[in-house]
């Protein structure tokens, strides 16, 4: 495993094989997918990275551009692109500025559209406007209840999430720009017509106790593009890579090894 922090992105890479680049979540690091992407190793060459501001790398920009400039300048030339929740929506924009450096493209507990809609199942927008105005004043306790609300309705929720809160007190915290930035992109970025328009492979993998990102979007996905590859994790939440990292790791590498490299 090589790591390469620089005034670039913080990134790992390892493994032999198709390259696969691995983008986490909002408030998160890519520590927390580590022994999932270890799993995938096996069959593909890993880049996992952390975001700007989040875990070992530098700050930097959140502007849609900027974020998109930064992630394709360390990835390689061409790969599969995996993300989760808002590395989903990340991975989306990258696909749309630039397919050709995709081979496919995974949305795992996450939408190319985040906030409820008349049209559309997500979470309600005041939840995170309302996040966004509590970082400043209670950083501890709007991570808290956003890890709350990733392992809501679990049957070991409780555990669960004393578990992610140390893992990611294993890296340094993120900085607050950065996290009001990844909050503004799930507020503005509607990303609907760009994942329809997409010519590449797409997988969608989603937990059927998500709170987050309900599972009564897979529907709405599949109508806007019926060659989507589903995989519903029927006990996981918002984690499904941590619950149930076997189920997942085989579907998605069923996935990427039929798609040509």
């Amino acid at each position: 495993m090589t790591a390469q922090p620089s005034s670039d992105l913080y990134l790992e890479r390892w493994g032999s094989g198709p390259d696969l680049v691995i983008i986490h979540g909002w408030g998160m690091h890519g520590g927390l997918l580590k022994d999932f992407a270890d799993q995938l190793s096996r069959d593909f060459s890993i880049t996992l990275l952390d975001l700007p501001g989040h875990g070992f790398s530098p700050q930097g920009s959140w502007q849609k551009e900027d974020l998109i400039e930064a992630l394709l300048r360390v990835a390689p030339p061409r790969a599969h692109w995996l993300g989760w929740s808002l590395g989903g929506v990340l991975g989306t924009l990258v696909a749309g500025a630039a397919p050709e450096r995709l081979l496919s493209l995974t949305l795992m507990a996450s939408s190319p559209f985040f906030i409820e809609a008349a049209d559309w199942p997500g979470v309600p927008r005041s939840l995170l406007v309302e996040m966004a105005a509590q970082l400043e004043e209670d950083f501890q306790g709007t991570m808290k209840r956003f890890v709350g609300l990733q392992t809501l309705g679990q049957t070991d929720a409780r555990d669960m999430a004393r578990r992610i809160k140390e893992a990611v007190a294993g890296r340094p915290r993120a900085d607050t720009k950065a996290l009001e930035g990844g909050l503004s992109l799930l507020l503005e970025q509607d990303l609907r017509s760009n994942l329809e328009r997409l010519s590449l492979p797409v997988a969608v993998i989603l937990g059927g106790l998500d709170r987050l990102v309900p599972i009564a979007v897979a529907d709405r996905m599949r109508w806007l593009r019926s060659d989507i590859d589903l995989c519903i994790v029927p006990g996981a939440a918002h984690l499904p890579f941590w619950t149930h990292r076997d189920q997942v790791a085989g579907f998605l590498r069923d996935f990427l090894l039929r798609v040509p490299a």
